[in-house]
C-alpha cells in the first residue's frame, strides 16, 4: 500500500514539474513580430547607432558657430612692485591694466560665414548617411524577405518529395519499381532537408544583421511582412540625372563646400590686415627718499595701441592654400557630378534588365516548368515515366521557382539602388509624371 502512494506521489510530481517546464519554455520563447519594410525605416533612422554618432556632428558644428559668434575677451593686467626685500622703506608701485583686441575689416564676418557653411555642409551629410542607410536597410529587410520565401519553397519540394518518396515506396512494395527508385527518391528528400537547414541559417544571419542596423539585439525575431514589388517604370535617363543633381545631398554638401572654400579665400585676404590691441592701465606710486626725509606720491593713467607691421607675413601662404582648396573643392564636385551620372545610368540598365528577366521568368518559364513536371509526375504515377525523369523535371521547376523568387528580389533591389542613386523614392507617384527631374 505504501509502495502504491508512493508512486502516485512521484507520477503527480512528474507532471506538475512537466507543466511548469512546459511553462517556463513557453515564456522564454521568443515572440515573432512582423515588420513593414517602411517600419524598418522609421526605426532604423531613428534608432541606428552609427546614425546617431553621425548626428552628433551637428551639435558640433552649432557649438563651432556659437564660438565664432562672441566677441574676444578683454585681458586683466595687474602688477605691484616693493622694496621690502631690500632696503624696506615704504617705496612701491602698483598698477592695473586692461587690453582688448579689436578685430579689424571683415574678418568676423567672414568666420562666422565659415562657420554656417560648415554647419549646413553638416546637415547635408546626415542626410546623405540617411539616404545610405535607407537603402542599406531596404536591402537588408529585402534580402529577409527572400530567404522567407526560399524556406516556404524549401518546405514545399520537401513535401513534394515525402509525397514522391511515398508514392515509390507504394510501387515498390506493388513490384512496379525497384529499390534503386526508392533509394534515389530517398537520397533527394535528404538533400532538400539539408538545402533546408542551410537556408535557415542564412535567414538567421539576414535577421541578426537587420536588427543590428535597426539598432536592437541581434537576436531580436524579427519577420519581413510585405511583398515584393513588380511596377513597371518608364525610364529615362535624363529625368532620373537632373533628379539625382537636385536631389541627392552629398552633392549639395559639396556645393556647400565649394562656398566655404571661396569665403575662406576672401577670410585669408581679410587676415592680411593685423589686428589691433587697445591697452588703458592706471598705475599708482609711491617713492621713499630717506636722506630728504620725503616721501612722493604720484597717480598714472596709460593708453597703448599695438598693431604688428605686416612687413614680411602678408599671409601669402594662407591665401595659396585657400586658392588651392577651392579648386580642390570645385574638382571633387565635378568628379562627384560624373560619378552620380554614371551611377543613373549602371542603375538603370540593371534595373531595366531585372524588370525583362522578372517578366520573361513570371510569364514564360515559370508556367511552363510546372506544367513539365505535373505531367511528368502523372505519368510516373501511371509508370509511363522513370523516376529520373520526375526528379529531373522536379528539378527543373524548383529552379524555375527559385528563379522566379530571386528575380523578384533583384528587381527590388534594383529599385532600392535607383531610390538611393537619386536621392529619393522612384515608385511614389508624386516623382513621376509631371514633376521636374522626377520619374516619367
Amino acid at each position: 500500500m505504501r509502495k502504491q502512494s508512493f508512486h502516485h506521489v512521484a507520477v503527480i510530481f512528474s507532471t506538475v514539474c512537466w507543466l511548469w517546464t512546459g511553462s517556463v519554455m513557453a515564456q522564454e520563447q521568443p515572440v515573432q513580430y512582423a515588420i513593414t519594410v517602411e517600419e524598418v525605416v522609421r526605426i532604423a533612422l531613428q534608432q541606428n547607432l552609427e546614425l546617431k554618432i553621425q548626428e552628433q556632428d551637428i551639435r558640433i558644428a552649432q557649438g563651432d558657430l556659437i564660438q565664432t559668434r562672441l566677441y574676444l575677451n578683454p585681458e586683466l593686467d595687474l602688477q605691484g612692485e616693493t622694496d621690502a626685500p631690500f632696503s624696506n622703506e615704504g617705496s612701491g608701485r602698483f598698477s592695473v591694466g586692461l587690453s582688448q583686441t579689436f578685430l579689424v575689416g571683415s574678418k568676423r564676418r567672414h568666420r562666422i560665414g565659415i562657420a554656417e557653411l560648415n554647419l549646413g555642409r553638416t546637415q547635408k551629410a546626415v542626410e546623405n548617411a540617411r539616404r545610405l542607410l535607407i537603402a542599406e536597410v531596404k536591402e537588408a529587410f529585402y534580402t529577409v524577405l527572400l530567404l522567407q520565401e526560399k524556406l516556404k519553397l524549401a518546405d514545399e519540394l520537401i513535401a513534394l518529395n515525402e509525397r514522391l518518396v511515398e508514392l515509390t515506396e507504394g510501387r515498390f512494395r506493388e513490384g512496379f519499381s525497384p529499390e534503386l527508385d526508392l533509394n534515389l527518391a530517398r537520397i533527394q528528400l535528404q538533400q532538400v532537408q539539408r538545402s533546408r537547414a542551410e537556408i535557415e541559417k542564412a535567414l538567421a544571419d539576414a535577421r541578426s544583421g537587420l536588427n543590428v542596423l535597426l539598432g536592437q539585439p541581434a537576436h531580436a525575431p524579427v519577420i519581413a511582412q510585405g511583398v515584393f514589388s513588380d511596377r513597371e517604370l518608364d525610364l529615362d535617363l535624363a529625368r532620373l540625372t537632373q533628379a539625382a543633381f537636385s536631389q541627392r545631398a552629398d552633392l549639395t554638401a559639396r556645393e556647400v563646400a565649394l562656398s566655404m572654400a571661396g569665403t575662406a579665400i576672401d577670410l585669408a585676404k581679410a587676415d592680411r590686415l593685423p589686428d589691433v590691441t587697445l591697452s588703458v592701465d592706471y598705475t599708482q606710486e609711491r617713492s621713499v627718499f630717506s636722506g630728504l626725509n620725503f616721501t612722493d606720491r604720484g597717480r598714472l593713467a596709460g593708453l597703448k595701441l599695438s598693431v604688428p607691421i605686416p612687413l614680411f607675413n602678408r599671409n601669402q601662404g594662407e591665401i595659396l592654400q585657400a586658392n588651392v582648396r577651392r579648386e580642390q573643392a570645385s574638382l571633387e564636385r565635378d568628379l562627384l557630378r560624373a560619378r552620380i551620372e554614371q551611377e543613373v545610368t549602371n542603375t538603370a540598365t540593371r534595373l531595366r534588365v531585372a524588370q525583362q528577366i522578372l517578366t520573361r521568368s513570371r510569364e514564360a518559364i515559370l508556367p511552363l516548368s510546372e506544367r513539365h513536371f505535373r505531367q511528368t509526375e502523372a505519368a510516373y504515377a501511371q509508370g509511363q515515366a522513370s523516376i529520373l525523369d520526375v526528379m529531373e523535371a522536379q528539378r527543373r521547376f524548383s529552379e524555375a521557382r527559385l528563379g522566379s523568387l530571386e528575380a523578384q528580389y533583384e528587381y527590388n533591389v534594383a529599385l532600392v539602388e535607383l531610390e538611393r542613386v537619386i536621392g529619393l523614392n522612384p515608385t511614389r507617384p508624386e516623382t513621376s509624371g509631371s514633376q521636374e527631374g522626377g520619374m516619367k
